[in-house]
Order: structure tokens, then sequence, then C-alpha cells
């Protein structure tokens, strides 16, 4: 709390993503519509107390198509960055123990994943393997994972050698003991504040492919699709298009003012990273 009011925009970065968080988890909750439920003689309504957002295409109601678009993009990002820090710090930590030739192997395999832009890796697994949530989550950790890695690895060969490390090693415990005991709770901090930053890439990224029509599946609400419907149907209504813009930089700025923030407080190390 102390970084976050040091910061002014890391306070707002905090009202915007706790906005969005009441948004995509309360929404759903209270809203009378479907989020499918199409009623043609309601199509672009102009906003009001019944569609405080207005209606989009198909006269379904936009506030409850952007609340469940809000929650799985939510959802979609903590998952798929979860996913990457988790496989990242395994294999960044571990090789930082294994023998060499395993180390090696396993950064060069980094060295493949981080050759590829995210968009472009996705868009050829998503070529190959088809479209889908259940696709988008391993696809876009892998895309992260080497970003997670290497910074894990760093840290582990850093503490590696401290002394508590080898008072534990000369009482005779074991490797897996020292990494999950004391090396990993000593470079968890940096690695939320980096999963921190990520999360609005995640974001952007699910969006960009949804927008294209190679990420969430109709009839989900998805904020790329429905910013792909609004862009559509632009001249007949511009309120689906901006009430999911609205939503998409509200959650991606104060992802990433947050972000900023944790790091620039928590390691300003970090800064050189970024």
């Amino acid at each position: 709390m102390k970084v976050l009011r040091r910061s002014p925009g890391g306070s707002a970065g905090a009202a915007l993503v706790l906005s969005v968080l009441i948004f995509g988890l309360l929404g759903p909750l209270l809203s009378p519509y479907d989020p499918t439920g199409i009623d043609v003689a309601q199509r672009f309504a102009a906003p009001s107390w019944l569609h405080p957002f207005g209606t989009d295409q198909l006269g379904r109601d936009l506030a409850t198509r952007l609340a469940y678009a809000t929650r799985l993009a939510l959802g979609l990002a903590s998952g798929t960055v979860a996913l990457a820090l988790l496989g990242g710090v395994g294999l960044g930590a571990g090789t930082a123990f294994a023998a060499p030739r395993l180390a090696q192997i396993v950064l060069i395999g980094f060295d493949v994943l981080a050759a590829f832009p995210s968009l472009i890796l996705a868009l050829a697994i998503i070529a190959a393997l088809g479209r889908g949530i259940d696709r988008l989550v391993p696809i876009i950790a892998a895309s992260l994972l080497p970003h997670f890695g290497r910074i894990a690895r760093a840290q582990a060969l850093g503490l590696r050698s401290a002394a508590f490390v080898e008072a534990e090693r000369a009482l005779g415990a074991s490797t897996g003991r020292i990494l999950v005991m004391h090396i990993l709770p000593n470079m968890l901090g940096p690695l939320v504040v980096l999963a921190s930053l990520d999360l609005p890439v995640v974001v952007t990224l699910e969006a960009g492919l949804s927008f294209l029509g190679l990420g969430v599946t109709p009839p989900l609400a998805s904020l790329g699709t429905m910013l792909s419907e609004g862009f559509a149907n632009l001249i007949r209504s511009p309120a689906p298009l901006l009430a999911a813009g609205a939503v998409l930089v509200a959650m991606t700025l104060g992802f990433s003012l947050l972000g900023e923030a944790l790091r620039d407080g928590l390691d300003p190390r970090l800064r050189s990273l970024s």
C-alpha cells in the first residue's frame, strides 16, 4: 500500500484494476440478461435504464456481454500468466542446479520460443491446431515462458552461492528442498512484479486474436469479438465499439500502471529488464 500511495500512477492503476475486477466479477451475477440472448426488436437500442450501454446488432445487452467478456479476459489472463510463471520458474530455477548439458538444451528452447513474436507464434500454432480457449492459454503461456525462465534462472544463480544455501547444503539438504524452501521464496517478489506487467500483454493479445476471429469462438462474449462486431456495424451504432474499447483500455492501462508502480517500488533493478 505504501508503494501505491507514493505513486499517483500506481494509485490510478489500482483504482482501474479494482473497478474492472468488480465489474467482471459482480456484473454477470447482477445482470438479468442472457449474454447470448437475441432480441432483434431491440437491436442497436440507445443506452437506457434497461440497457445502460445499449444493445448490439442482435439486440443483446452490451453491459451484460461486457461483464462476461471482462470476466473471461481476467480469467484467461490470470490462468495464462500463472501457467507461464510456474513453467518458467520450474525450468529456469531447475537449470541453475542442473547439469550443464541439460541447462544448455533448456536455454536453447527458450531462445527458439523467444525468437518468434507472441502474435506470430500464436497465429502459426492456431493455424495448425485450430482456434479455441483451450488452445489460447498454452499458446500464449509458451510465448511468455522464456521471459520468466531467464529471470528465474538469473535469480537462482545469484542465490545458489548464498551463505544460507551453503549452510543448508552442508547440513545435508537435498537440491529439491533447497529450491522449494529457500530459493523460490526469495525470487518470487521480482517474478510477481513481472507477472503483473505481463497481464495487460495477455489481455491485448487475446483481444487481438479474437478480433481476427482466431481466439474466443462465438457465442461467447470476448472483448476482441465485440470490437470486431462493433467495427463492422460502426455506421449503425458506435456504442458497441466504444464500450468494448473503453473496457479494454481501462483493463490494460490499469494493470500496466499498477505493474510499473510495483516494479519501481519493490525492485528498481527490474527497470533495466523491461
